[in-house]
């Protein structure tokens, strides 16, 4: 299997905000419209919104994907890896492993399950790298972006449920 996991953050940054982002952006822009009393100004804010919001959900998702439980996911970890999907995560571990560790990490891309060693390995070199926290580190970023389009718009019980949202995106654990 040809892998498409990539040495460039940027480029996983740029997949959140495609797969997942403009998906929550239409949404939110969708919602602002539909709503009714939604001016231009708050379309374009919960566009905003939606796109931050959207992007630092799918890099925690690409977090718990490499560091979450298995039995709180509901589904084994290290799917991007076997799928070798550029992500965030990935893409900085990647970018900061010798040779011999890119091709052990591309010999897990297309299997059904790693072995313990296999799994032990991949572990330690997210750790190692800091992986990890410099996706979560990321995805927190984008959550502050989406509570920051939200600054101008009046402050309402549904204005708190979006900044809670925020919060939740960056930090769930299942």
């Amino acid at each position: 299997m040809q892998s498409k996991i990539g040495d460039n953050p940027e480029e996983g940054l740029k997949i959140a905000e495609k797969k997942t982002g403009n998906g929550f952006m239409a949404a939110a822009k969708i919602g602002a419209i539909a709503g009714g009393g939604g001016g231009e100004e708050e379309v374009i804010a919960l566009s905003n919104y939606g796109k931050y919001l959207g992007i630092s959900y799918q890099i925690r998702d690409d977090v718990l994907d490499v560091a979450g439980k298995e039995d709180k996911l509901g589904k084994k970890i290290f799917s991007d890896v076997r799928r070798a999907r550029n992500t965030v995560v990935l893409s900085h571990l990647f970018s900061n492993i010798n040779a011999e560790d890119r091709e052990f990490l591309f010999s897990l891309t297309g299997k059904k399950e790693f072995d313990d060693r296999e799994g032990s390995q991949l572990k330690k070199l997210l750790k190692e790298t800091g992986a990890i926290e410099f996706a979560q580190k990321i995805s927190l970023e984008y959550a502050h972006k989406a509570k920051e389009a939200l600054k101008d718009l009046k402050s309402s019980k549904y204005k708190s449920v979006l900044v809670e949202m925020a919060k939740y995106a960056a930090k769930r654990d299942f």
